[in-house]
């Protein structure tokens, strides 16, 4: 089996709103900014394929690197922020980092940490054996990348989530399994 280098992006920062659903919510000024300068720092030359969660800030963030590689962005639900509750919530940080000390925990109408990684991990490995292509760029979000990234190193955190930039870039190398260097 050949080794697949998955390039994990944040989303830039967004601007998040009760009166729009999640999926919506558009990047601010200052995330489009950093979209675009995250353009240009990825190795462009050796990106074979982008993808994305279906949510609009993780499309617009990948969305000007596609643009100059002539690229289209595959999205995968998998790779969707995990769903807190059924109601907005104006503080979802308690519930996160209570999450990380009982993956099980969920509100009403959400997602646990335990179910969210399951499904974003089948969505990177069904990418990781899908793709044709040595550098893959997969746009996500903190909360699910943070879970992931926590799955391959116990070390990573709330507070690891909490100083996660957005427009990150964390790589991950795929050969059957997982490795991911801190």
């Amino acid at each position: 089996m050949s080794k697949t280098r998955l390039l994990l992006v944040r989303h830039a920062l967004a601007e998040p709103s009760p009166h729009i659903d999640e999926a919506a919510w558009p990047l601010s000024s200052a995330g489009h900014d950093q979209a675009k300068d995250l353009a240009d720092v990825l190795p462009g030359d050796l990106i074979g394929e982008i993808w994305s969660s279906p949510f609009q800030r993780s499309i617009d963030t990948v969305a000007p690197l596609a643009g100059r590689l002539c690229h289209s962005t595959k999205t995968h639900a998998g790779l969707r922020e995990r769903c807190w509750s059924d109601a907005w919530l104006d503080d979802f940080a308690p519930h996160l980092e209570r999450s990380f000390h009982e993956p099980d925990f969920k509100l009403s109408g959400g997602e646990s940490a335990r179910e969210a990684l399951r499904r974003f991990d089948a969505a990177l490995i069904e990418i990781a054996c899908v793709s044709q292509s040595e550098h893959v760029v997969v746009g996500t979000h903190g909360n699910v990348l943070s879970l992931f990234l926590r799955s391959l190193d116990p070390s990573v955190d709330f507070q690891f989530w909490k100083d996660l930039p957005h427009a990150s870039v964390y790589p991950v190398d795929w050969d059957g399994g997982f490795h991911w260097r801190r």
